[in-house]
C-alpha cells in the first residue's frame, strides 16, 4: 500500500478507476499513507480530518466508539468522492480478527450501529448473525459500517476499496494464492453476513487484486472483482 500510494500511484489509481467507475478525468489525491507523514494510518476523528470532511448530520462518536478501523489508505477525488481503503494479504486477518472493544458501552454502540446497517441493507432478522458481524467477519463488517456512516448517514459520496494482495511473502502459509481464492473468501464472508451484491451499499464496495509476486502487478496489471 505504501509503495502504490507514494511511488506508483498511477497503477493503483487506474485500478480504482476501473473498479469503481469513477471517471478517469476525476483525479485521485492520496492523503495517507504518505512518506512525508511517516506512512501514518488514521482512525477515529483523525481519518475524517485527514480527508477534510465534516459529518454534519450524525457525528462519529454517536455511531462508533473510539478505537475504530485504522485505514490503510485514504484518498479523495477532484470531485469530492471519498476513498476508504483496506488492504489484506492473508486469511487470518480477513476472517478471524474479532471486535476488541473492552467496555459494555462500546460493545453496545457497535452492535446497535451494526444492527442499523443490517436493517438499512434489508437483511432479515433471521439472517442477522451478531456473532458473525461482531466476531468472525468483524473486520469486513466494520468497514462496511463506516461506508454507511459516511455515505448514507452524512450524505458524503464515498467508496470502500479492498486491496486483496496475492502471494504476500510476509504472510507465510496464510497467504492467499489466487484471485479465485480471494473471491471465494469474500463470497463466504458475505454469505455469512447475509449480504448479496444487490443489497444497498454493495455497489460502492470494490475489490482489487494485486499479485505481489508478479512483476506485472507493479507495472500496471491488476484485476478487480
Amino acid at each position: 500500500m505504501q509503495l502504490f500510494a507514494n511511488d506508483r500511484p498511477e497503477i493503483l489509481n487506474d485500478a480504482i478507476h476501473q473498479a469503481t467507475g469513477i471517471r478517469t478525468d476525476d483525479s485521485i489525491e492520496w492523503r495517507s499513507p504518505l512518506a512525508d507523514d511517516d506512512f501514518a494510518e488514521y482512525f477515529d476523528h483523525a481519518f475524517l480530518d485527514r480527508l477534510g470532511i465534516s459529518p454534519s448530520r450524525k457525528p462519529l462518536d454517536q455511531f462508533w466508539p473510539s478505537g475504530g478501523p485504522h485505514w490503510d489508505g485514504l484518498a479523495i477525488t477532484s470531485t469530492g468522492e471519498v476513498l476508504l481503503v483496506e488492504a489484506k494479504a492473508n486469511v487470518v486477518e480477513f476472517a478471524t480478527d474479532p471486535c476488541g472493544a473492552k467496555s459494555a458501552e462500546s460493545k453496545r454502540l457497535i452492535l446497535d450501529s451494526l444492527g442499523e446497517v443490517q436493517q438499512f441493507m434489508g437483511i432479515g432478522e433471521k439472517r442477522r448473525r451478531p456473532e458473525l458481524w461482531f466476531n468472525a467477519f468483524y473486520q469486513y463488517a466494520n468497514r462496511i459500517a463506516h461506508l454507511y456512516f459516511i455515505r448514507e448517514l452524512n450524505g458524503i459520496p464515498a467508496h470502500l476499496v479492498f486491496l486483496d494482495f496475492i502471494n504476500d511473502p510476509d504472510s507465510g502459509e496464510g497467504a492467499v494464492r489466487s484471485a479465485g481464492e480471494w473471491k471465494s473468501l469474500v463470497r463466504l464472508a458475505e454469505a455469512c453476513l447475509g449480504i448479496t451484491a444487490t443489497k444497498p451499499l454493495m455497489k460502492y464496495v470494490h475489490h482489487i487484486h494485486f499479485d505481489v509476486s508478479d512483476a506485472d502487478a507493479i507495472s500496471g496489471n491488476a484485476n478487480s472483482l
